[in-house]
């Protein structure tokens, strides 16, 4: 006998398949097959009507996956103060964009309008000091000093608008919105929803100013920020004009990057509903757009051309190929100066500014934040008054319950799937192993369960006698971590309790290999950002990895190596595996004779996104379910 580990055999599969390539090639294939399906419908674009209707597609799509702006009176605003500059002044602000929701913002606003002005929303990136971010405020000191009103606000988690002020480790922008974004995931939302509204209530705001032209509303923004602007883009038809920044590029093209996509970035069935960076500025034409990119940025420049390019067709059916232009500069992701520049020139051109006199191209030089500053406390939710965050939001926006809950969960884990015809099961030599004193054999196996995807297991026996059940084990890892659990499985052995330890779709042996590694942390790893690949086509890994196990529950009642019968079948989930196994558990209940769950389950903790199910939380009420816990089925 042996003391190797369990699961050194099952390494590699045996050389037989690179299993760590099947995973990402899996969801990298769907992606692609879904862009070229939408891909072809731009293509097909022949007529003005054709392009309308295209319009009509690309915003009903949006609206139904980020909500449709909602007709509201414009929401009023108080002043904290205003800070006097050479040619114009900023207004700080808390719009009241509904009851405990507010925002905070900067108004910079012309010292010598004549008349009502053209504004342009500025949203800004992921930097923490958000509107006081001096590339943001050099901006709207652009915009003021050549006669455009700008207004600036803070997003939710950053600038004074922090939603979890008292937790340190979310104090970055992007770990505050991880947190809110799968809170909404559970739910079966993108949090950009709530960004995009906050936009909507800030052109609400312009609107119904009294020094604001509602006809020449425009909006620009850079990373998230350009994220924001380009879904306000697709929602907002009120906008003239917009100069989206070093964000557009082409889902094609970031896809095979390995980067990391905030939560708020991901739009839950976008990609399957036909929304690529090309479609946002098809949603624009022939209104006027500048796009602004940087060459060195991690948004791939290459997809911005391809998605200015492609675009330009609508433009030029439109009669209208000079309003979709291009800047580039020679830099890396930033608004820089240049962008700030040229986005300028491009607002006075297309929205009027102060044409009888040279632009101002002066670098501005900025003020501290805390001049800025629109609240008491530093932070709006301290102040006390404005409290909402994403996750109340999200909680207070009713879904109907759907009526018949097994049968929306097997849609989930049905929803594009590609079953293997055979699963051609491929047994490895068994090997004898010490479970400290406890003879157990072991053999493995991999198998197909998609045409494209194949599972693997440990199958632990007694060594020298027959057994007399079997316990299909799900645990977080897979058979990577067998070992931390030689102890148990012994005692099992002992009982003439036969073991099969699963990987599913991603797990163990079948663990991705590495596709991004800018970022070390999991919230930016492989796992998770395949996980946002299949968010975007509607599924995740988890509704996969459920339908894995329904599979092998047909290789387990068919396989006469098993030779499993009419023994006794038991399911043990461990940790966030536990979540797994309560699901198959509900769609397969009479299988098991015992379903045990070992460790809380994730569906309890709204920022654990490794085991999301989109839509889950207005389906089952949560928590659903905790453990240890043990069901046993007559």
């Amino acid at each position: 006998m042996i003391t190797d580990p369990l699961a050194a055999s099952l390494r590699g599969l045996g050389g037989y398949l690179d299993a760590g390539a099947q995973w990402r090639d899996h969801v990298f294939r769907r992606t692609e097959s879904e862009l070229r399906r939408w891909h072809a419908v731009n293509d097909r674009l022949a007529t003005s009507a054709d392009v309308a209707a295209r319009q009509r597609d690309i915003r009903a799509a949006a609206a139904e996956l980020l909500g449709a702006p909602v007709p509201a009176d414009p929401p009023p605003a108080r002043s904290s103060g205003v800070v006097r500059m050479p040619s114009y002044r900023i207004e700080k602000l808390i719009i009241e964009a509904g009851p405990g929701h507010g925002i905070t913002a900067n108004l910079y606003r012309p010292d010598d309008l004549d008349g009502p002005a053209s504004a342009v929303l500025i949203l800004c990136g992921h930097a923490a000091e958000s509107k006081a971010y001096p590339q943001y405020q050099a901006v709207a000191a652009r915009l003021a000093r050549n006669g455009l009103v700008a207004l600036v606000i803070d997003p939710f988690g950053q600038g004074e608008r922090r939603q979890f002020p008292d937790r340190p480790e979310l104090a970055q922008p992007t770990a505050d919105h991880l947190r809110s974004g799968v809170a909404c995931w559970w739910a079966g939302r993108s949090s950009g929803r709530y960004f995009v509204r906050d936009a909507v209530r800030a052109v609400d705001y312009l609107a119904a100013h009294p020094e604001v032209d509602p006809a020449r509303i425009g909006v620009t923004g850079n990373s998230g920020g350009g994220t924001q602007t380009a879904l306000l883009m697709m929602i907002d038809d009120r906008i003239a004009a917009a100069a989206p920044a070093t964000f557009l590029t082409s889902r094609g093209h970031y896809l095979r990057t390995g980067q990391a996509q905030d939560a708020e970035q991901v739009i839950i069935g976008g990609t399957a509903a036909g929304l690529d960076h090309e479609d946002v500025l098809i949603a624009m034409a022939p209104r006027p757009v500048l796009v602004l990119a940087a060459d060195y940025d991690f948004f791939p420049i290459e997809g911005t051309v391809a998605s200015v390019q492609r675009a330009g067709r609508a433009y030029r059916i439109l009669g209208a190929a000079d309003r979709l232009r291009l800047h580039r500069t020679r830099g890396g992701h930033a608004y820089h100066p240049e962008l700030a520049r040229a986005a300028c020139a491009f607002f006075v051109d297309h929205l009027g500014g102060d044409r009888e006199r040279p632009l101002d191209e002066a670098e501005p030089e900025p003020l501290a934040p805390a001049e800025l500053a629109c609240t008491r406390t530093g932070q709006l939710i301290t102040d006390g008054e404005f409290t909402a965050t994403i996750e109340d939001l999200n909680r207070a926006e009713t879904a109907e319950r759907v009526p018949d809950r097994e049968a929306w969960l097997l849609e989930q884990v049905e929803h594009g799937r590609d079953p293997a015809a055979d699963p051609y099961p491929r047994w490895f030599p068994a090997t004898d192993h010490d479970l400290g004193g406890t003879a157990a054999r072991v053999r493995p196996v991999y198998w197909w369960s998609e045409r494209d995807l194949v599972n693997a297991a440990l199958l632990i026996t007694p060594a020298d006698r027959p057994y007399r059940s079997l316990t299909l084990v799900l645990l977080p890892d897979g058979t990577a971590e067998a070992d931390r659990h030689r102890d148990r499985f012994a005692t099992m052995i002992a009982e003439d309790r036969a073991i099969f330890v699963l990987d599913v779709r991603g797990v163990g042996a079948l663990a991705p290999h590495p596709i991004g590694a800018r970022f070390p942390d999991p919230e930016s790893g492989t796992r998770y950002r395949l996980t946002c690949d299949l968010l975007w086509l509607g599924d995740s890994p988890i509704a996969g990895q459920v339908y894995d196990v329904r599979r092998c529950l047909e290789l387990i009642a068919s396989d006469p190596e098993l030779d499993h019968g009419d023994r006794p079948l038991d399911l043990w989930g461990v940790g966030s595996a536990s979540m797994i196994s309560a699901l198959v558990a509900q769609l397969d209940p009479s299988r098991f004779r015992t379903v045990t769950q070992n460790g809380l389950v994730a569906a309890t903790d709204p920022a654990e996104w490794r085991t999301v199910l989109p839509g889950f939380a207005t389906v089952f009420d949560l928590p659903w379910l905790s453990g240890p816990t043990t069901k046993e089925n007559p």
